[in-house]
């Protein structure tokens, strides 16, 4: 458990700003794993922001290397003051994870600032398996979940992942949709990118296929409630057609009864 008040504070105030869902899916992960849970995810929610805050893929490669040389500094005590930092250190010390384990999450962000700018599936779906798969991975292993609930956890953060970037396709429609002068290639590229993102919804449907979430096991709630969510999403995004490709807005709240349900009915 990790010691340091306002290291894990920081982290928990981070983490519910930046992914709010999985934070409140966070509550129901047993009390003792918390603010572990919280360091990792705070972590990870420092990564997905750099590519957003940069105009230069070079700028985005220096923030990844801070980041990596101050990973590599923590076995030498160092946190450099810094309340994530801190957190993980104490998670490294206490051996809830592996410093090869950050440094992967750190890794798969490289792609990012890489100038492919038509990722093929394939691309996507090992970039989603190293994020936020791997992720939830971790997420799984710090709550003391079995081998293959370990392995599902993996499926179901890739399957997260995955969502984010069909909506992240569906905003890109929706402006290439809005700003068409009727002289351009813009249908086209509406309808690949419409294709494309079923072709994501599809991969990320099919990596829930054949689970059976237990809700009522509280170390595995940390991933197990996800898939509503997901399930949600996938619904919203495809109820839709070529010519009106809109993402219905499902608030957090509404989300959150339906984590509530699942979490306290079993369905």
């Amino acid at each position: 458990m990790i010691e340091n008040s306002a290291a894990i504070e920081f982290c928990r105030v981070q983490f519910k700003k930046e992914e709010p869902e999985r934070y409140f899916i966070s509550l129901f992960a047993p009390k003792t794993v918390q603010a572990s849970l919280w360091s990792i995810f705070a972590f990870n929610s420092e990564l997905s922001k750099i590519k957003n805050s940069v105009t230069e893929p070079m700028i985005g490669r220096i923030r990844l290397q801070w980041w990596r040389e101050s990973l590599e500094k923590l076995e030498e005590n160092n946190s450099k003051g810094h309340y994530i930092l801190e957190a993980l250190q104490t998670l490294l010390v206490q051996k809830v994870i592996q410093l090869s384990d950050l440094m992967s999450l750190l890794d798969a962000r490289e792609i990012e600032f890489e100038e492919t700018p038509n990722r093929s599936i394939k691309d996507i779906l090992k970039y989603t398996e190293s994020t936020d798969g791997l992720l939830t991975e971790l997420s799984a292993k710090i709550t003391s979940c079995r081998s293959d609930d370990i392995n599902w956890a993996k499926k179901i953060g890739t399957s997260w992942g995955l969502i984010e970037i069909a909506a992240n396709n569906n905003s890109k429609f929706k402006t290439t949709n809005s700003n068409k002068t009727g002289i351009s290639n813009s249908t086209r590229l509406d309808n690949d990118l419409i294709l494309k993102t079923e072709e994501i919804l599809t991969h990320a449907l099919n990596s829930l296929e054949g689970f059976r979430p237990n809700f009522r096991n509280q170390k595995n709630r940390v991933f197990n409630l996800m898939v509503p969510i997901i399930k949600i999403d996938i619904a919203r995004l495809r109820r839709t057609n070529a010519k009106n490709y809109v993402r219905s807005d499902h608030g957090i709240f509404a989300k959150q009864l339906r984590i509530c349900r699942a979490a306290w009915l079993g369905f």
